[in-house]
């Protein structure tokens, strides 16, 4: 599992120059989270990723980001510290495990542009945040947007137990 917290990524990983930075990105920081991420799906472990871990999981995939959901035009709407709502696909795991709709906190200003490979995105906001991804060719990769720690209409607790399920049915 990898969780959001700290500064943003560097948008070296995804081939820009950083324009929009909180924090202070670092870029060798970032590439050994990257190299970890990348081993773990290679072996085919469960992951999850939550806010930070979601964008870095799409960006292991080839994807890339928005520096800014609202100064790169993605959504008039500040994704800071604030809960809405989201929608998930019938088509991914998320829809049962959340239902059709869930209220969550989201607290980033950074957000998937362009998807990865072997990607799907599972869940959005109503504004066009993409906030739920699976990984396709994996038995368990999940990334949420939001933090799921934070309430319990975010899921947090459903994610994990899935998350363990799927750790323990590649154990056995």
């Amino acid at each position: 599992m990898l969780t959001g917290g700290g500064a943003d990524l560097h948008a070296g990983l995804y081939g820009e120059a950083v324009r929009i930075p909180r924090g202070e990105p670092d870029l060798a920081h970032d590439h050994t989270h990257l190299r970890v991420l990348q081993s773990a799906l290679a072996l085919d472990l469960p992951f999850a990723g939550v806010c930070r871990g979601h964008q870095l999981l799409n960006i292991a995939s080839g994807g890339a980001l928005y520096q800014d959901v609202v100064q790169d035009g993605l959504t008039p709407v500040d994704h800071d510290d604030r809960s809405h709502l989201i929608d998930t696909t019938a088509s991914g795991r998320l829809r049962g495990l959340l239902g059709r709709s869930a209220d969550v906190h989201s607290n980033h200003h950074q957000a998937i542009r362009r998807l990865g490979r072997n990607l799907l995105a599972t869940a959005s906001s109503p504004d066009g945040v993409v906030e739920a991804i699976e990984r396709t060719d994996r038995r368990f990769a999940v990334g949420v947007q939001w933090h799921p720690q934070r309430d319990l209409g975010g899921g947090g607790d459903r994610i994990a137990e899935a998350l363990v399920a799927a750790a323990q049915a590649r154990a056995a």
